[in-house]
């Protein structure tokens, strides 16, 4: 039962997500850019290879936003 809640939770939320518009998610994906002072931090490129990994809809918007790349 515990289960079963939790993952009702965790698809809520989920779906919550999928609603943001895309200029919520432009601007979402701009500051996971952003720069650090840590080596250690990913490079552009794999941050992006990993938001567009995420499901279709982040691939295309990312994608259809020339600023990011």
């Amino acid at each position: 039962d515990k289960i079963a809640q939790s993952l009702n939770l965790h698809k809520r939320h989920g779906l919550a997500l999928w609603r943001l518009p895309t200029e919520v998610l432009s601007q979402i994906f701009h500051h996971c850019l952003t720069k650090f002072d840590n080596s250690e931090s990913p490079s552009d490129l794999e941050v992006l290879v990993l938001l567009t990994g995420v499901c279709q809809r982040w691939r295309d918007v990312a994608v259809d936003i020339p600023s990011l790349w």
